[in-house]
């Protein structure tokens, strides 16, 4: 878990810095992990953060896209009720 929560910061700190293709990566293996250990939160929040860096980087259709899979995520999980601040 705490793997997870640090692969997620480090990217975050990427993308704020504007080191977009990392972030992007590392938000990207965010999502694996926590898909494989059941971190719904965290896949959620590593969807919602690629799709902002993809926008950022002018891949629009790409972010709407992995916007779609948050989505699908949400339903699929019942994270409706979840903020995400």
């Amino acid at each position: 878990y705490s793997r997870i929560v640090a692969t997620s910061v480090l990217g975050e700190v990427l993308h704020c810095k504007g080191e977009l293709t990392r972030s992007l990566a590392l938000m990207q293996q965010t999502e694996q992990m926590a898909r494989q250990h059941d971190v719904w939160h965290y896949a959620l929040w590593s969807l919602i953060q690629q799709s902002e860096i993809l926008f950022a980087q002018g891949f629009l259709q790409t972010a709407w896209e992995t916007q779609e899979k948050a989505f699908q995520l949400i339903n699929e999980q019942h994270l409706e009720q979840l903020p995400m601040h």
